[in-house]
């Protein structure tokens, strides 16, 4: 393998099975913070600002899968079922997803939850304008003058309002976002799987490329 994960199933000590994933997660990952340093190299190139908003939706909507089919395999125990039941709830949209780990989730990561759901909602918002172009013309000025008006008007004339959003300090709010709920993602599945016994442990491989995850369970 030159990417993606492999998981070590572990019961009473036993290795029970072996899986593999393609870990976009981890790659998204990479990709975000390689798009996050660009920008703050290059703060005037919108591609660095593209990049970092898209890969950083991407990024939390696969680790988002991970970590909720995760807990879907601890909580139901018959495999066939929880397949089943995966089918279903991976057609369900990101902010569905997270009110379902919000179910499993301790008070204190409800509490710290918080604000984070209408920030996400605006990431992905933006994201599916980026996607699907959902923008249109803003009047910049009315009639005018002259040629020498229209030439003003053209040096003078803001960004549009989408590209503003993706300027700073707008896009770094956005990208604080995708920290914010991966970091929270994480607690989510540290504490569920302390509730099974797991202890989760992530490693890399094959020279950094490949990432490796063991579970194991008592």
């Amino acid at each position: 393998m030159r990417d993606g994960s492999l998981i070590l199933e572990f019961e009473l000590g036993e290795v029970v099975g072996v899986r593999s994933n393609p870990g976009l997660d981890w790659v998204y990952r990479r990709l975000f913070r390689n798009a996050h340093r660009s920008l703050l190299r290059s703060p005037a190139r919108i591609e660095h600002s593209i990049r970092l908003l898209v890969f950083g939706a991407f990024w939390v909507e696969a680790r988002t899968n991970v970590v909720l089919h995760k807990a879907l395999l601890l909580e139901v125990r018959d495999p066939v079922f929880a397949a089943a039941l995966w089918r279903t709830i991976e057609r369900t949209s990101l902010p569905e997803k997270v009110e379902l780990l919000l179910k499993l989730a301790t008070p204190e990561l409800r509490t710290e939850y918080g604000d984070l759901g209408v920030a996400l909602r605006r990431l992905l918002e933006l994201r599916n304008r980026l996607a699907h172009f959902k923008d249109s013309d803003t009047l910049v000025s009315g009639p005018l003058a002259s040629v020498e008006d229209a030439c003003n008007v053209i040096q003078t004339a803001e960004d549009p309002p989408l590209l503003r959003e993706l300027r700073e300090p707008n896009i770094l709010q956005h990208a604080q976002t995708a920290l914010r709920l991966s970091q929270w993602l994480n607690r989510i599945e540290n504490a569920h799987g302390r509730r099974f016994g797991i202890v989760r442990n992530a490693k890399r491989l094959l020279k950094g490329r490949t990432k490796g995850s063991s579970e194991s369970a008592s």
